[in-house]
């Protein structure tokens, strides 16, 4: 990665040699477009996204208590359509390690 000007929002950020734009200007227009395929009814449900979004409007759900941090299906009612939906919860966990002595103070 090297310090570069994204051309989208005009930052001085790492932008990965392959990419064109930021990561945070990728992230952004991957969402407005996923949003507007659920709108236009290209896209009726998502897999494996960071966010939860209504299937029937596409409005981000923010979670919170069992939704957002307990493993299972849950229903929810989106807050902007009204409509009832599903969410799939899937819990992952990732490890750091360091060697003792390396990284702390003893």
């Amino acid at each position: 990665m090297e310090l570069n000007k994204c051309p989208t929002c005009g930052r001085i950020k790492y932008i990965a040699t392959r990419e064109a734009e930021c990561f945070d200007c990728r992230e952004k227009r991957y969402e407005n477009e996923l949003k507007q395929s659920i709108r236009d009814g290209k896209t009726t449900s998502t897999v494996f996204e960071t966010q939860i979004y209504c299937p029937y409007c596409g409005e981000i759900y923010e979670a919170d208590g069992e939704v957002a941090h307990e493993e299972g299906t849950h229903v929810v009612e989106c807050m902007r359509c009204g409509k009832e939906f599903t969410v799939e919860t899937s819990v992952r966990y990732f490890y750091d390690t360091t060697r003792k002595g390396e990284g702390d103070n003893g």
